[in-house]
């Protein structure tokens, strides 16, 4: 048996297995299983609420930043609900895999 010969067999079981692995095609009605769907949804609808927490303390501390004046008692809320909002974002971009370097004044 000559080298040749006895590449041929092992490169064309190379090749069916190559082209086997390509070629799969799911069902058309293969669908996740239902574990997998309700696990995708709770980390969509965990998103979601911490979407809109987000928002609204987005607008919550822009309100209080606007209105406060000298007011002592306003110009903490505006603190307060600064910090609370930089904290939320960065957990959410954290959650989301969404790198960003943290902002802070303590350099």
């Amino acid at each position: 048996m000559t080298m040749n010969q006895r590449r041929t067999p092992l490169l064309l079981l190379a090749v069916f297995a190559a082209l086997s692995q390509l070629t799969f095609v799911a069902p058309k009605d293969a669908t996740l299983p239902k574990r997998a769907k309700d696990v995708s949804q709770d980390i969509k609808t965990e998103h979601q609420d911490e979407l809109e927490r987000v928002e609204a303390l987005r607008q919550d501390s822009l309100e209080a930043c606007l209105l406060a004046a000298e007011d002592e008692s306003q110009l903490e809320l505006c603190q307060e609900l600064s910090y609370e909002l930089n904290t939320a974002e960065q957990l959410l971009f954290k959650r989301r895999s969404d790198f960003r370097y943290v902002e802070s004044d303590s350099f």
